[in-house]
């Protein structure tokens, strides 16, 4: 009977582990956005439009990198940033790319 408690108890520790710490990806995704806007009006004047996110696997925290298009010049953007402990969120980097296509809707 001891043996069955200690299992249950590893595997609900397990449980609560990946899914009740830290931040929700919808949490993560609306700061690390909010983040790659805020630094790039501030620090280039571009006026950044967030597309998609991409996360990278750490514990405790990590880096997304936010993808997205300069909404002026439709340059492409990629906007690392930081989260997880007290600096809160933070750009650590960004690169660009190439332009972003568009098509005329009729």
């Amino acid at each position: 009977m001891y043996k069955i408690v200690i299992k249950l108890l590893l595997v609900l520790g397990v449980v609560f582990l990946m899914t009740g710490c830290g931040e929700d990806k919808k949490e993560i995704t609306e700061k690390a956005n909010e983040a790659a806007i805020n630094y790039l009006k501030e620090e280039k004047d571009i006026v950044f439009k967030p597309e998609s996110i991409e996360f990278t696997s750490a514990i405790g925290g990590g880096t997304v990198s936010v993808n997205g298009y300069d909404k002026t010049t439709l340059e492409k953007y990629n906007v690392y940033v930081n989260y997880g402990d007290e600096k809160g969120y933070w750009v650590s980097g960004y690169s660009t790319g190439e332009e972003v296509e568009t098509k005329e809707v009729n």
